[in-house]
């Protein structure tokens, strides 16, 4: 009789257990976020993930003020032509 330990998942379940330690770790950020944010709602050391979102739409979709680029963008341009200089 083989032990349980020596069964093979089905593909179904690789995927979940693959996928099982990023809810996890998703879950207790929100959870954190959440409790840190209710204490204090301006902290910034675990933002929540509307800040997230505000913040990078403000990058990837609005010219930045003083030179009119879209500030997301040309870092990562910038960022990609110094890797492969």
């Amino acid at each position: 009789m083989r032990r349980i330990i020596n069964y093979p998942p089905a593909r179904g379940q690789k995927l979940i257990l693959g996928l099982l330690p990023f809810i996890a770790i998703l879950l207790i950020y929100l959870m954190a976020s959440e409790a840190r944010l209710a204490v204090n709602p301006g902290d910034k050391l675990i933002p929540s993930f509307s800040s997230f979102y505000g913040a990078m739409e403000r990058l990837m979709a609005q010219p930045d003020r003083s030179n009119g680029q879209y500030l997301f963008w040309f870092d990562t341009y910038l960022s990609l032509w110094r890797l492969c200089v």
